[in-house]
């Protein structure tokens, strides 16, 4: 049986990655496969983040350096307090802002709580804190739903801007990849980046939503 593009047992060897629809699309990811896939933000590289070769994969694809850690993604905001510390300001932003253009930093739980749902994650490859999100896209949920987190990463080579088109995606990463889930893209733009392992919240990257925002969303006395 030969391997399927993009899988770990395959190398890149050009060609182009194929369209799919969500049920291949999680078939490749289960597989060990890395799928393109339109966000609410950029297009965007995913795999199963307990996948260790899948996930240098994704490094081999974008010509990621290795000390650039992977974003959690998942599709509901419970997914990622099994696997994340959240103090209450930064639980107010996750309910403010999710589903959406916030990648929130976070210190890792132990391991075991991860392990409930299968093999323990890869992510963070180093280091004691993950950034996670829960996206705003329709198309990239309904995948989510089916493989549970994902590992993710824009779909760019690295210092490249990404393309803006599944097709672009297909023939820019050939056999790097298993497969571009089809779907149209958000706003071409990252998402905001910020850091809550400290007492107050540090901006790691600018993005669509202001910082002033999440600041007056972390400073209000309600709970979650």
């Amino acid at each position: 049986m030969q391997p399927s593009p993009g899988s770990r047992q395959d190398l890149p060897q050009g060609g182009k990655a194929p369209l799919v629809g969500l049920e291949a699309a999680a078939e490749c990811i289960a597989g060990g496969g890395v799928v393109a896939v339109p966000t609410d933000t950029v297009w965007g590289l995913v795999c199963s983040p307990r996948d260790a070769a899948a996930v240098e994969a994704v490094y081999a694809a974008k010509r990621r350096p290795a000390n650039m850690e992977l974003t959690l993604l998942v599709n509901e905001p419970s997914a990622a307090l099994e696997l994340v510390g959240m103090s209450q300001g930064a639980l107010r932003c996750a309910k403010a802002f999710w589903p959406g253009a916030l990648s929130i930093i976070a210190p890792t739980l132990a391991q075991p709580t991860a392990a409930s749902h299968g093999d323990q994650l890869v992510i963070p490859r180093d280091g004691s804190t993950l950034s996670v999100r829960m996206p705003a896209h329709p198309h990239l949920l309904g995948l989510l739903a089916r493989t549970g987190p994902l590992a993710s990463t824009s779909a760019n080579l690295h210092g490249k801007p990404p393309p803006d088109s599944a097709v672009a995606i297909a023939e820019l990463f050939g056999g790097a990849i298993a497969a571009v889930l089809v779907g149209s893209h958000g706003m071409q733009r990252p998402s905001t980046i910020i850091d809550v392992t400290g007492e107050t919240p540090v901006l790691v990257r600018e993005g669509p939503i202001p910082f002033g925002e999440i600041l007056s969303c972390w400073n209000q006395g309600a709970a979650f």
